[in-house]
């Protein structure tokens, strides 16, 4: 039977005068706790962010394919199936398979309180956040949880269903072999998974991922990983004052500093006034994960006529390529 909370009946009581009060002062508290909203820099930044005015790159490089990735691409930008294919591939097939086994169950007992509120939790994060023209994979944090109680609510009717079939054997080792399968399959297993990807637990696929590492999403699973070794082979090799193109400034000054080659001249892919001034010969850090619509047409451009110095890799994946470009002010780039 469905309880009703006497707060909820409380409130359902009140007239809308007294909604509005309640809700005024619920507010009134908010700002007086947070007086930082009222301040006019606060509100400029604020309608700056809303109005994706702070965004410096656009796009995100997705399966070899570049997507427009903004709140105002909606509904385009990056694909619908964007965080159904991150469970699919993701996820260890075990907490998977419980995952998919817990859906159907809530699904099952949706006019139940628990399964209800973890149902419409669980939609109202998958559709509208699939809907949306922006997507990345740090928004799946909120959504975890839910996928792991799902889990383990289908981890639970399953184990229920098999120790109903144990419980006829009188044998107490089948209970002992059900519990430590239960523990192998569900616990030690993605805590293997999750061991053996140390450091580098972004680039984790699962099987139905086909080993294709950094292949689906090289901007969250890649990030910077393997600049520095990138970046410490261009100071062996460059000459003096030699032009260096990348996308992550700092982390190229900060390295240019640490290896001794502080006359290196670092210049942005993505700004054209910086590789206008750069100079004719230079070096140029190519990531996929740091291909945008700023950028595309020049390593596009590069990629179609030279062929990288330096490749870096992780595993199995490159993770950076260095070119050696002449003549990078002349360089035709495709439309």
């Amino acid at each position: 039977m469905l309880e009703i909370h006497p707060s909820l009946v409380l409130l359902d009581a009140l007239s809308w005068r007294q909604r509005a009060i309640f809700y005024g002062i619920l507010a009134l508290v908010f700002l007086a706790t947070n007086p930082a909203l009222l301040l006019p820099d606060t509100i400029n930044y604020l309608i700056a962010y809303a109005t994706e005015q702070t965004l410096t790159h656009h796009g995100y490089f997705m399966m070899g394919h570049l997507y427009p990735n903004n709140v105002s691409d909606t509904p385009g930008g990056t694909p619908i199936y964007f965080y159904v294919l991150y469970l699919l591939v993701k996820t260890p097939l075990p907490i998977l398979a419980a995952m998919l086994a817990g859906l159907i169950i809530i699904f099952k007992k949706r006019r139940e309180p628990g399964p209800f509120f973890l149902s419409l939790m669980f939609l109202m994060w998958i559709v509208p956040y699939s809907i949306v023209g922006a997507k990345w994979l740090r928004y799946t944090l909120s959504l975890m949880p839910i996928i792991y109680i799902i889990g383990a609510i289908g981890i639970v009717k399953l184990f229920d269903l098999l120790a109903g079939l144990v419980k006829e054997r009188t044998n107490p080792v089948f209970r002992r072999a059900l519990v430590a399968a239960f523990v192998l399959l569900f616990f030690l297993a993605p805590l293997w998974s999750a061991a053996r990807s140390a450091p580098f637990y972004s680039l984790y696929l699962n099987p139905l991922g086909f080993g294709r590492i950094a292949y689906f999403f090289p901007h969250d699973e890649i990030y910077d990983v393997g600049l520095r070794e990138t970046i410490k082979q261009i100071c062996r090799e460059a000459v003096p004052e030699a032009s260096v193109g990348g996308e992550s400034s700092s982390v190229f000054r900060y390295y240019f500093d640490k290896f001794g080659r502080n006359d290196l001249r670092y210049f942005n892919l993505s700004d054209p006034a910086e590789r206008t001034a750069a100079l004719s010969s230079a070096y140029v850090v190519v990531q996929d994960g740091r291909k945008y619509f700023e950028n595309i047409s020049l390593i596009e451009a590069i990629e179609s006529r030279y062929r990288p110095a330096v490749v870096t890799m992780i595993r199995d994946a490159v993770v950076a390529r260095v070119y050696r470009v002449e003549n990078l002010a002349q360089l035709r780039q495709p439309k």
